[in-house]
């Protein structure tokens, strides 16, 4: 029985550069000579980690790779490494560093409390960035909108308060925030009324909310959506809900660059 290869290019791939190509960066390399020669493999660091992330975890032929994925705004550097057909690597080439642009910031969605959904052609991701709170489910229909899905489920606190931090690029937002009353006064849920859940909301250390009850505001099983424009200075959007009466509660979260 054949003994497994186990020896590696002799030699790491010399001439490696990286420039930016719109919001992407473009690393090339030199040829290495190897019997055997597999391909290459692209590892990446951004300024302040400490370990290499692999951009391309198949090796490619060529003599060069773009990265798609390169975080924005920040110093990246890379390494090339030949790879041979058993997938053996060489010694990590000479590193070659670029400064990123920022990329633009993406609409973040939250369906808080609840799973990643797509209604109205719009993709929402599951709950994160919240601390505080637990989820709560309740599948009933909802007036006021045709998203139903988005307000069946919500973040609730247990502590007394929750906070969000999401993070962001610096710069202008617009932060909607949805809200639905699925147990006070819903079907399979507590009685209902005015009164039953009062909780403050502030956005970016501003209350915007004081003494809100959704059920005096719009009714029980009923959407309703407040915006607000925030300017972000320290990376990210703050949204605090603390309660005065019962649980303090959300259903979902947009924050949309503005303009």
């Amino acid at each position: 029985m054949a003994s497994a290869d186990t020896t590696a290019p002799a030699t790491a791939p010399t001439g490696v550069s990286a420039s930016v190509s719109g919001n992407d960066v473009q690393v090339s390399w030199n040829a290495v000579a190897a019997a055997d020669l597999g391909g290459y493999v692209v590892e990446r660091q951004a300024a302040g980690a400490t370990t290499w992330t692999r951009v391309n975890q198949t090796p490619v032929a060529g003599l060069s790779l773009v990265d798609t994925t390169a975080p924005g705004g920040t110093q990246v550097t890379y390494r090339v490494l030949a790879v041979d057909t058993s997938q053996n690597a060489s010694a990590p080439s000479a590193t070659a560093s670029v400064t990123t642009p920022p990329r633009p910031q993406a609409a973040i969605r939250i369906n808080a409390g609840g799973p990643a959904v797509t209604t109205g052609g719009v993709a929402w991701g599951a709950q994160q960035y919240g601390t505080g709170g637990k989820t709560f489910t309740n599948a009933v229909a909802i007036a006021g909108t045709t998203d139903d899905v988005l307000y069946q489920s919500e973040y609730s606190t247990e502590t007394g308060s929750i906070d969000y931090d999401i993070p962001v690029q610096n710069g202008s937002y617009t932060v909607r925030l949805h809200f639905a009353e699925v147990y006070f006064g819903a079907p399979g849920g507590g009685p209902g009324g005015t009164g039953r859940r009062t909780f403050d909301v502030a956005v970016e250390g501003q209350l915007r909310l004081d003494n809100y009850d959704i059920a005096a505001d719009v009714g029980s099983a009923t959407a309703a959506v407040k915006t607000y424009t925030v300017q972000v200075t320290d990376g990210k959007v703050d949204v605090d809900l603390d309660s005065v009466v019962n649980q303090a509660k959300i259903s979902a979260i947009e924050v949309v660059p503005a303009g």
